[in-house]
């Protein structure tokens, strides 16, 4: 995809049935989904939605809040505001947050 203009996309990846598999952030979409390729939910990937930022930091909010709001089937992690993943706390439903539940019940 040649690059328009500046700024970074929240990306959405959807599933024939219209339900959403992930959101992400990055600012060459295309680039980022082949990192996502070798993930068993690719397959499923039907429709893919960009939305534009004019900024990384806008981006990264909004990316946020769309997992936080609309919790996306294989997003885990809802990262912070700023992007970063430390000290960001794992989805209510996540497989791992379920797996480290199991750990410490005795």
């Amino acid at each position: 995809m040649p690059r328009a203009y500046e700024g970074t996309f929240v990306y959405r990846l959807y599933d024939e049935e219209g339900n959403l598999l992930y959101v992400g952030a990055a600012n060459r979409p295309e680039e980022r989904w082949g990192d996502h390729a070798n993930k068993p939910w690719w397959q499923a990937v039907a429709r893919t939605e960009l939305h534009h930022y004019p900024t990384r930091k806008e981006a990264l909010e909004a990316e946020a809040r769309a997992i936080k709001l609309e919790s996306p089937l294989h997003n885990q992690v809802v990262p912070n505001a700023d992007g970063s993943v430390r000290g960001a706390h794992l989805r209510e439903d996540s497989p791992a947050l379920a797996r480290r539940r199991t750990k410490r019940t005795p």
